[in-house]
């Protein structure tokens, strides 16, 4: 789609390398004996009780793909056992964890959990069929309603236990020292930021490394990392000067409505804040041959973020991205508002059994404040506040149409826009623009 940042191709082949390299590196016979042996059997010598060759998993983070693998896992274990004794969600059990230097070969920090049992995945129940394996998915519109209408209940279970947990501030969830309770006391690392170093060449090091007490500071956080990615990233991120200078005013404005306060709701500014997973879609949910959910896996970005997050409606619904759906941003609405509708119903009926049991109160209804972020188009904010890479199509087409009163649209007229900022901020656009025209030019 016109207007989306590419990958930096020189990254994303360097990734895939080390990948590719570390992949083949598994194939050897050694290698499989060695972690049998250790799947066996802790390290501590405590034995696993293994009913078959498939009951246990023994996952290690691909080095390339992720570019923070000691705090994944750690992330990711502590958020699947605060899940396991707070929440219902079905989760593989942990039978052991560790660094790189405790696992098998030291191929890497691992997590050894329960495999579970399962027929096929929710987006694999949900997509069109029979198209290419390595097409994009994308719902299927013939699908039974109360077929759908029964799928999406049941992860809107899952949905509504995690927007009941409630946080203090945002970032990562840990076990604490004693062992026995949880805080969040780490940054709130996500899949966007991985994607950011891995695929747009951003420094780790320009990445924040605290907790956040604000949503307020969260989100201009978000907005500031948009203009350091777009600064940094070497290669495929312009293609012209003015189109530099429309991605720097872009991404200037969205930083200047988050710190104007216009971009979250105050009433949640110091929280409490909610549990949000960024990689919580229908491929990661798993179901039994009935249709029924029996697992959602892959927790590793799992964080406490700001109320909005969790009350923003579920972009996979359609399965398919807006910025890579065929007719465009707002074809992709038109068709999102369908799937929405039967989502809200599946939603409404889930939170209707947590009230009659006593879970929730009808004032609290997750569906309400859904339907309020879909109308408002806050839905939008918290989607472009996230992804760097759709940022700039997700500005200009919605995001300026709702917070900027111009009667010509950003294609039109994005010239209009510079009287919005401040004299200090059309200096640090044209330093930026400087900047990064220079960096390009330097690489010619």
């Amino acid at each position: 789609m016109e207007h989306i940042m590419s990958f930096d191709d020189t990254a994303w082949e360097k990734s895939e390398e080390i990948a590719d390299a570390w992949l083949e590196k598994l194939h050897d016979r050694h290698v499989y004996v060695v972690i049998k042996d250790f799947i066996l059997t802790y390290r501590d010598g405590k034995p696993i009780e293994v009913k078959d060759s498939s009951s246990v998993i023994l996952r290690i983070p691909i080095p390339g793909l992720s570019r923070f693998p000691e705090e994944k896992v750690r992330n990711e274990v502590a958020t699947m056992k605060y899940l396991r004794e707070h929440t219902t969600i079905p989760v593989p059990t942990i039978f052991h964890w560790g660094s790189r230097a405790e696992s098998p070969l030291e191929l890497g920090p691992f997590i050894l959990m329960e495999f579970i049992e399962h027929a096929t995945t929710l987006a694999n129940v949900l997509k069109i069929p029979g198209k290419d394996k390595d097409a994009r998915p994308i719902l299927n519109p013939k699908l039974d309603v109360e077929h759908l209408k029964n799928l999406y209940q049941q992860i809107a279970d899952a949905l509504l236990q995690l927007s009941r947990q409630s946080f203090p501030t945002i970032g990562s969830i840990l076990i604490n020292k004693d062992g026995k309770d949880f805080d969040v006391c780490a940054r709130p690392l996500s899949m966007y930021w991985n994607e950011l170093v891995r695929l747009g060449d951003l420094p780790e090091t320009e990445l924040p490394d605290t907790v956040f007490t604000t949503s307020t500071s969260y989100l201009k956080g978000l907005a500031d990392l948009h203009i350091k990615h777009l600064l940094h990233q070497p290669n495929n991120s312009i293609s012209s000067e003015s189109d530099c200078r429309q991605k720097f005013l872009a991404r200037i404005l969205f930083r200047k409505l988050a710190e104007d306060k216009k971009l979250v709701s105050s009433g949640y500014e110091h929280g409490p804040f909610t549990m949000w997973c960024d990689d919580l879609r229908p491929g990661n949910v798993i179901l039994d041959s009935k249709y029924q959910i029996v697992g959602i896996v892959n927790w590793e970005f799992t964080y406490a973020a700001p109320t909005e997050f969790t009350s923003s409606p579920p972009w996979w619904l359609l399965l398919e991205k807006p910025e890579f759906w065929p007719g465009g941003i707002s074809n992709w609405t038109q068709a999102y508002e369908h799937a929405f509708h039967i989502f809200l119903s599946a939603l409404r009926s889930q939170e209707e059994v947590a009230i009659n049991k006593g879970n929730m109160t009808r004032n609290k209804r997750l569906s309400a404040c859904m339907e309020h972020e879909w109308a408002t188009g806050r839905f939008w904010v918290i989607y472009a506040a996230t992804r760097s890479f759709a940022f700039d199509p997700i500005f200009r087409q919605v995001l300026d149409r709702i917070y900027f009163e111009f009667d010509s649209s950003w294609e039109d007229d994005w010239e209009s826009r510079m009287q919005i900022l401040s004299p200090s901020e059309r200096d640090e656009l044209e330093i930026l623009v400087r900047r990064k025209l220079a960096a390009v030019e330097s690489k010619v």
